[in-house]
């Protein structure tokens, strides 16, 4: 199976002939109990590292299928900023086509930031709520858990639905693309093979032509290099904009002070 949308896509429609649901977290946890217990399921999770276009890609791909999955976004990404208007966008847009946002924290900036846990979580879950049309944010997933170990035990504590660690999902075979290296299965031979699994795909590794994991990340760089020159230049026309016109807008201020 190869790194390409158009393989996805595939997965997920011989998914639909295997399995009775192929489903986010919030959706797999409300079904009746014997339903969960019972039922063949495909818990479908995207964390999402760097790029939040192809995770709409996906979700688009998805709702057209009619399946849902959860996005966990991060608040702390070096590659997108949630609380910019193109990313609010498109989780606004991710949750109209019936996906769930879950928060993908951040164990290591926590530490070096010097914050609690339970509190930084609390705090980013919050804040990703707080964007308009997405909601309550309950789902979480860790990420890079390694490089600074989470207290699960703490987590599991606080009856957060935390999908490493949550008894209905530990429940499940676990796969994932990770490194663009896929763990035992790929999708492809899950969906055909296993009857209750979750799957998490990372949207960043996916393309419209399958790449390598250095080159993918390069093309990432590229663009957000790109999106900063953009609005490098929007500044620039700004200020000159501004300049020409300066004796203008300092009197409009002056005025709009005056008024105050």
């Amino acid at each position: 199976m190869e790194f390409s949308f158009g393989d996805y896509a595939d997965a997920v429609t011989r998914a639909l002939a295997r399995f009775d649901h192929v489903c986010a977290a919030r959706d797999y946890l409300a079904l009746p109990e014997p339903d969960r217990r019972q039922a063949r399921v495909l818990f479908l999770r995207h964390d999402c590292e760097r790029d939040l276009t192809k995770a709409l890609t996906l979700a688009r791909i998805e709702h057209e299928k009619g399946v849902s999955a959860t996005y966990f976004v991060r608040v702390h990404s070096e590659y997108y900023n949630p609380l910019q208007p193109p990313e609010r966008r498109i989780l606004r847009e991710i949750v109209e086509l019936g996906h769930e946002i879950g928060l993908h924290y951040e164990p290591r900036f926590y530490s070096d930031e010097g914050l609690d846990l339970l509190d930084a979580i609390d705090a980013d879950r919050a804040l990703l709520a707080g964007i308009p049309g997405v909601g309550p944010v309950s789902a979480l997933s860790a990420h890079q858990p390694l490089l600074s170990p989470p207290d699960f035990a703490t987590i599991a504590g606080r009856g957060l639905t935390e999908v490493y660690i949550h008894p209905e999902f530990r429940a499940m075979r676990y796969y994932s693309d990770s490194g663009m290296n896929w763990r035992e299965k790929t999708l492809a031979e899950a969906v055909e093979t296993e009857s209750r699994c979750q799957f998490l795909i990372h949207p960043d590794f996916w393309n419209d032509t399958a790449t390598d994991w250095f080159s993918n990340l390069d093309a990432r760089r590229d663009a957000v290099v790109a999106e900063l020159d953009a609005t490098v230049e929007a500044e620039k026309r700004m200020l000159r904009d501004y300049l020409a016109r300066r004796d203008q807008r300092d009197a409009e201020f002056g005025k709009l002070l005056g008024k105050s």
